[in-house]
C-alpha cells in the first residue's frame, strides 16, 4: 500500500514538472519557438525570433524571397556573412588598409535608386508638391541608404584586400577542376560587353548655348572636318569641352541608356549627336589602389566613333582573371567562419511559412 501511494505521488509530482517545463523553458524544453538557436558566431547565437526580426528591418528591396528552407539557410548564411565582412571590415579601416569614400557609396546608392537623384536638385520642396517635413523624410531615408551602401562596399572591400594578400602570400591555391567548375557556374554572365571608344565635344548643361554649340560641332564634322581638329579649337576655351575615351554596355548604368540608344552598334567614323546625355560618375582605382570616383555633369554633346567591340561570351581564358576572385573570395569566406567558429543548425530551421508569420 505505501508503495502504491509513494509511487502515485511520484507521479504527480512527475506531471507537475513536465507542465512546469512546458511552460517555460526550464528543463531543457524550449516552448518559445522563437528562441529556438538556428546558428552560433563565436559565443552569439541567433535564435529563430533574431533572424524573424531581422528579416522585417530589412528594406523591402533589400528582403531575400524566401519560399523553400533552402532560401532561408542561403538569406542566414548570407547574413552571417555580412556580419563577418563588416567586423574584418572595420579592422582593416582603423590600420588604414581599406578606405571607402562616402561619395561613391552615393553614387552607388543613386545608381540602384534613380527615383532620389532629383532630390539633389530639389531647393524649393514646395515647387515639386513636397511639404518640408516630408522633404526632409526623404533626404534621411536617402542618408540611411547611403550608409547601409557604404557597409556593403566596405565589407567587400575588405574581403577584395584578403583575397589579394593570400594570392601575394600564396597561401590558397587555385585547382583547374575549381576553375572549370566555376566557369560552368557562371557562363551565361561572363560576357565582354559591346564598348566603344571615341573623340567628343561635350558642352554642360551650365554652358550658355550647351545645346547650340553640339549642334554646330555636328554641321561643321558634316561638312567634312576633322574632328581632332575640331576638338583642338574647343580645347583652347576649355579642356573640359573635349572628352577622349570609352564606354562599356553596361545595363546597370541607367545614365548612358540614351547614349546606347544612339551608340549601339555604331562602326568607327560614325558620326553622333547633338545627344543629351545626363550627369554620371565614372569610378575608377587610382594609382594607390584606392576607389575614385570622377563626376562628369550632364551634357550635350557630339561625338565621332573611334573603335567598336560587339558583345560577345567570355572564354574560360578570357574568364579566368575575373573567375579567381570568385574561388578565392569563397575560400576565404570559409576560412573566416572557421575563424569566427559559425554554426548553422539546419535542423532547427523552422518552415519559411513560420519566419513570415513572425514578421
Amino acid at each position: 500500500m505505501r508503495g502504491m501511494v509513494a509511487l502515485v505521488q511520484t507521479t504527480a509530482m512527475l506531471a507537475v514538472c513536465v507542465a512546469l517545463c512546458a511552460a517555460n523553458t526550464g528543463c531543457g524544453y524550449i516552448a518559445d519557438k522563437d528562441r529556438i538557436k538556428v546558428a552560433r558566431i563565436g559565443d552569439t547565437y541567433i535564435t529563430r525570433g533574431d533572424f524573424a526580426r531581422i528579416l522585417r528591418d530589412m528594406p523591402d528591396p533589400e528582403r531575400p524571397v524566401i519560399q523553400t528552407k533552402g532560401d532561408l539557410k542561403r538569406a542566414l548564411d548570407n547574413y552571417i556573412n555580412d556580419q563577418i565582412k563588416l567586423d574584418v571590415a572595420y579592422e582593416l579601416e582603423a590600420e588604414n588598409k581599406i578606405s571607402v569614400p562616402r561619395e561613391a557609396a552615393r553614387a552607388v546608392y543613386l545608381r540602384e535608386h534613380p527615383d532620389f537623384r532629383m532630390l539633389e536638385h530639389i531647393t524649393d520642396p514646395g515647387v515639386v508638391g513636397i511639404s518640408a517635413a516630408d522633404f526632409d523624410v526623404l533626404k534621411e531615408e536617402v542618408e540611411l541608404g547611403i550608409d547601409r551602401a557604404m557597409k556593403k562596399m566596405l565589407g567587400e572591400e575588405a574581403i577584395g584586400y584578403l583575397v589579394k594578400q593570400h594570392l601575394q602570400d600564396g597561401t590558397i591555391t587555385i585547382k583547374e577542376e575549381q576553375l572549370v567548375e566555376e566557369y560552368e557556374l557562371r557562363r551565361n554572365e561572363l560576357k565582354n560587353l559591346e564598348a566603344v571608344r571615341f573623340i567628343a565635344l561635350r558642352f554642360p548643361i551650365t554652358e550658355a548655348g550647351a545645346e547650340r554649340m553640339a549642334a554646330e560641332v555636328r554641321r561643321r564634322l558634316d561638312a567634312g572636318e576633322n574632328i581632332k581638329d575640331v576638338a583642338k579649337e574647343y580645347a583652347q576655351i576649355s579642356q573640359e569641352f573635349v572628352l577622349q575615351g570609352g564606354y562599356e554596355n553596361d545595363p546597370s548604368v541607367i545614365e548612358l541608356r540614351s547614349f546606347w540608344e544612339s551608340a549601339s552598334g555604331a562602326q568607327p567614323g560614325t558620326i553622333i549627336g547633338p545627344l543629351f546625355v545626363e550627369e554620371h560618375e565614372l569610378m575608377f582605382t587610382g594609382p594607390d589602389g584606392r576607389m575614385l570616383v570622377h563626376k562628369l555633369p550632364a551634357a550635350f554633346m557630339t561625338l565621332q566613333i573611334v573603335d567598336y567591340r560587339p558583345e560577345s561570351p567570355k572564354t574560360i581564358e578570357q574568364a579566368e582573371q575575373e573567375l579567381l576572385p570568385f574561388i578565392l573570395y569563397g575560400a576565404v569566406m570559409s576560412q573566416l567562419r572557421q575563424e569566427k567558429n559559425v554554426e548553422v543548425y539546419d535542423d532547427k530551421l523552422p518552415d519559411p511559412s513560420y519566419i513570415w508569420q513572425a514578421l
